[in-house]
């Protein structure tokens, strides 16, 4: 692949990266090259360095932050990138959607790694690194620099939790790095309601994303 398209997001996906389809009548699935989807299309063209997402279900949303992230954390040296999501089974369930991009890689492109487990990955060659957790965690711990933070469903997060959760999490990552919150809503109360609102009336430096189902 030459360097132009190893550095554009769009066709580094559509390329290279592998999802598994819906299962058919008879509870079977494929795996196939990801095709970008409308919302995910836009998403990769208008994001920035802090991002929340009010999505409908099956919109993509979360499959396309993986993408996107990952993208990043194969082909940029020094990632330090962590996965939150409002339960272990999701934060499971996302973390084995990233290994499954980075397992079926073109050999040629995919960097080494040297250690793994259900929640962890290295790449020494790029000094980088990803792990997921849940918000639930009694164990978590954010105390370390980060370059990326993938923040999913937080209107499930927590209540007693999730403001504490977010704001060390805004504190480990500078400003060229990326924070994205994804949630479907959860009505007019909470962390989320209350940084959508502000992020609309521009009181905070994220951008608002809204992706209705007929999207």
């Amino acid at each position: 692949m030459d360097l132009e398209r190893l550095r554009n997001t769009e066709h580094y996906i559509s390329e290279n990266f592998k999802v598994l389809t819906k299962a058919d009548e008879r509870g079977m699935s494929d795996l196939v090259p990801m095709k970008l989807w409308p919302t995910q299309r836009h998403w990769i063209q208008n994001k920035t360095h802090r991002n929340i997402v009010i999505k409908s279900r099956q919109t993509g949303m979360s499959t396309e932050e993986l993408a996107d992230n990952s993208h990043r954390v194969f082909t940029q040296p020094y990632q330090r990138a962590c996965i939150i999501a409002h339960d272990q089974e999701t934060s499971e369930y996302l973390f084995q959607t990233f290994q499954r991009f980075y397992q079926h890689l073109p050999e040629n492109i995919r960097p080494e790694s040297d250690w793994r487990s259900g929640t962890r990955i290295r790449f020494p060659d790029l000094d980088s690194y990803v792990y997921c957790d849940s918000a639930k965690s009694e164990n978590l711990g954010i105390g370390r620099t980060l370059n990326i933070a993938h923040l999913s469903e937080v209107a499930k997060w927590p209540l007693r939790k999730a403001n504490d959760l977010f704001a060390d999490i805004s504190q480990t990552v500078p400003e060229g790095g990326f924070i994205t919150l994804e949630t479907t809503p959860k009505g007019r109360i909470g962390l989320v309601y209350k940084l959508y609102d502000a992020a609309k009336r521009g009181d905070i430096n994220y951008k608002p994303f809204f992706y209705p189902w007929w999207w």
